[in-house]
């Protein structure tokens, strides 16, 4: 019989605690609908507005039920928590300095790297527990070699050819040019077999070699592209 009565008591609790669920549940008005969630009545969007009885029953204020209910007393918590305790201060970063000179023993962290901007620029770092690097790496590099002044298209030379005769023509730039491409035009008869620099024991010249496939004598023009050299 007393463990009858135990087990009857038991019941009788956990049919209390679902009502309850149940009682929040329906009071809640959350709607939970494609994953959105809603606050339930609430004036600022964060504060959650409800009562509860001394019986421990909770219900919670919605927007058709502003008020509490005869006998249950108002209770309101937060969405938000109050603010926490301030964190503590990281690590301090490396830095880049820079100055016209080299740089003093006393400036910079470990780890700092610095910039002397002078000519040529120069990069000293990272600082080490014994101070600055004695030389630093230069950011300007050795001169290179002379670029590209411009391009130039000297007059364009023309020649006849017979018959199923073959001619080499050479296209010479102005001295101290370099020859760096060849153009030509002729009738549908010619062939054109070799089009080249002539290399660097004649870097201003560019040879052609033509054939003229048709039964007459066929005129053919042909020219030289040139780079200035600055």
């Amino acid at each position: 019989m007393l463990g009858l009565g135990t087990h009857k008591m038991r019941g009788k609790r956990l049919i209390a605690a679902v009502a309850v669920l149940v009682t929040i549940g329906a009071g809640t008005g959350v709607a939970a609908a494609a994953g959105v969630v809603t606050l339930p009545y609430s004036g600022d969007g964060n504060t959650i507005n409800g009562c509860y009885s001394p019986g421990g029953q909770l219900k919670l204020v919605t927007a058709k039920h502003t008020t509490c209910p005869s006998g249950m007393t108002p209770i309101h918590w937060n969405v938000t928590g109050p603010q926490g305790p301030a964190g503590t201060n990281g690590t301090n970063g490396n830095t880049v300095l820079s100055g016209t000179t080299v740089p003093a023993s006393t400036l910079g962290a470990v780890g700092d790297f610095y910039l002397d901007t002078s000519s040529p620029e120069t990069l000293y770092g990272p600082k080490t527990s014994t101070g600055w690097p004695s030389t630093g790496t230069g950011l300007v590099g050795p001169q290179g070699p002379p670029g590209v002044a411009g391009i130039t298209y000297p007059a364009v030379s023309s020649v006849t050819i017979s018959a199923h005769a073959y001619a080499e023509e050479i296209s010479v730039c102005p001295p101290g040019d370099y020859a760096i491409s060849g153009y030509w035009h002729g009738s549908p008869g010619f062939q054109v077999f070799v089009s080249t620099a002539l290399g660097a024991t004649y870097p201003n010249e560019w040879s052609f070699e033509f054939k003229n496939t048709s039964a007459t004598s066929m005129p053919v023009s042909y020219g030289v592209v040139c780079a200035q050299v600055g």
